[in-house]
């Protein structure tokens, strides 16, 4: 029922809907002193389809990307975080797109957003709007702090 709502959701927004798996993991693991970490994100994009036809081949994606994170609390495996980076985006073929990513879940440092702008490559200009039901912290984050995210299923539109 999820899916449906967030593909028809998609739809009306008249955008191209993804599946995304994003993965970052945080070098050192933020926990208690330790507030900033360098952020790396793996991921794909699966599953994309162009409602206007004007990137029929753009059907799957690798994403790499670097960054840096500030833990806002002293509560690591609640993830109050903001994050800046970019991203590579590995289309099948020739076709490749860089980005800049923006994430904040700290409502003490402004809007809680997950942004991101396409800089290069043949979706320029375009954002990903992703619509991410649950986030989850590493299993062991209470012993070892906040080493990395997973989502069970995240779902994104470009715009």
């Amino acid at each position: 029922m999820r899916r449906t709502r967030r593909a028809l959701l998609a739809l009306v927004l008249g955008a191209t809907t993804v599946l995304a798996v994003p993965e970052p993991s945080f070098d050192p693991s933020l926990k208690g002193s330790t507030t900033e970490a360098d952020v790396q994100v793996d991921g794909v994009l699966i599953n994309c389809m162009s409602p206007n036809h004007d990137f029929p081949d753009l059907a799957s994606a690798t994403i790499k990307g670097t960054g840096r994170a500030t833990a806002g609390s002293g509560l690591p495996c609640e993830p109050l975080l903001t994050i800046d980076g970019t991203l590579t985006i590995d289309w099948p073929g020739p076709h490749g797109s860089k980005a800049s990513f923006h994430v904040n879940t700290n409502p003490f440092n402004g809007p809680v957003v997950i942004e991101v702008e396409l800089t290069d490559g043949p979706l320029t200009g375009d954002r990903l709007v992703p619509l991410i039901e649950e986030v989850k912290p590493n299993l062991d984050c209470p012993l070892i702090g906040l080493k990395s995210l997973s989502t069970e299923l995240a779902q994104a539109v470009f715009k």
